[in-house]
């Protein structure tokens, strides 16, 4: 507590004008601080209570116009303004204390690995953004809660141009560490939006291939099979919708459902990555064998690929085909030099090699 009132007698002692460039500049970083993370964490708040970036304008502008004031004099000419102003200044203190402070607290709250949760709601409203010192807008979400509640949102003034009323809408959320809703995105609603187009524009490729990506992306993957066998019928697949949805289905670890539906990808266009990614997939979901068979093929087709060949070297190693897993990964090697898995791996089948010879 010593260094408290040796501070404030450092104040006192300072040259008057360096003494009010650092109170400003104090005052102005504080604000703008505090801004900065009521737009970085923002909540969802109720409607017309997401007032607080406001104060932060408010106190900005006030205190630039209180800046100016201590060179030209207008204010503090006058006796009675003298202590008006006096009075504002202790008063937007403890205004500057307390919003500092909810900003800290909102920045806490951000700090959270917890799940990400998607709201859909509609955009009932969207204001445009401030100019001047802040560059902000808001938007009122409609169909909140059950009851039909709304919410208001800071938005950034660079994602106006993606937003507006009426829109259906995602709102990605992620609950604090003091259990306050933290938004991380407003974003369209994509799958509403290729549902109308489909409505417009039953044979849409483009929607088609959206609603495929939005259901393999959340895991939903009857539905994105669904629209994938419409979307196939219509287009043909031009666009190796197939393959990626398949590589959804081995990233959720479905290696089984994945094997099943890329070989009807496989049956309409052997090439290389359709045929490496059905082997992976067979791999995994037990299929050693066949999957040996795919892998074989798309190493015939590309032997620049060092890939397939790493795969078919564990499938061989695994089924106890070890020359076959000895020269696949030297192939990888001669591909890749310097893989300090595949060196391991080569040892150790050299070893076996070595032993059962013996």
């Amino acid at each position: 507590m010593k260094g408290m009132p040796d501070i404030i007698a450092h104040l006192r002692d300072m040259n008057p004008r360096r003494r009010i460039f650092g109170l400003y500049s104090t005052v102005f970083m504080v604000i703008v601080w505090s801004d900065f993370l009521f737009m970085r964490f923002r909540i969802p708040l109720f409607e017309h209570n997401a007032f607080l970036p406001e104060t932060g304008a408010f106190l900005l502008y006030l205190w630039i116009i209180l800046f100016l004031d201590e060179f030209v004099l207008i204010l503090q000419g006058n006796n009675y303004l003298s202590t008006v102003v006096g009075l504002v200044k202790r008063a937007s203190f403890l205004v500057i204390g307390v919003y500092a402070l909810a900003a800290l607290l909102l920045a806490i709250n951000g700090v959270s690995t917890r799940p990400v949760i998607i709201k859909t709601a509609r955009i009932a409203m969207v204001s445009q953004p401030y100019r001047g010192a802040l560059n902000y807008g808001k938007v009122v979400i409609d169909g909140w809660d059950a009851s039909g509640g709304r919410r208001e949102i800071v938005v950034a003034s660079s994602d106006e141009a993606a937003l507006y009323a009426g829109q259906d809408v995602e709102i990605v959320l992620r609950k604090g560490i003091l259990f306050l809703d933290r938004v991380l995105e407003i974003r369209q609603d994509l799958e509403k939006y290729y549902g109308k187009m489909l409505k417009a524009s039953p044979d849409s490729q483009v929607a088609l291939r959206g609603l495929v990506l939005i259901c393999a992306e959340t895991g939903r993957f009857a539905e994105a099979l669904k629209w994938y066998s419409i979307y196939a019928e219509k287009s043909g697949d031009p666009d190796g919708i197939g393959l990626e949805l398949g590589r959804r289905m081995i990233e959720a670890k479905q290696y089984g459902q994945a094997a099943g539906f890329l070989k009807e990808v496989v049956q309409r266009e052997r090439e290389y990555e359709n045929l490496y990614t059905l082997g992976y997939a067979l791999a995994w979901a037990g299929e050693k064998l066949e999957a040996e068979k795919y892998l074989r093929e798309a190493t015939e087709l590309d032997p620049a690929d060092y890939r397939a060949f790493y795969s078919l070297g564990y499938v061989c190693r695994d089924t106890n085909q070890l020359e076959k897993a000895q020269k696949a990964w030297t192939t990888v090697l001669n591909l890749l030099p310097h893989f300090p898995e595949v060196e391991k791996n080569l040892r150790e089948v050299e070893q076996r090699l070595a032993a059962k010879g013996s």
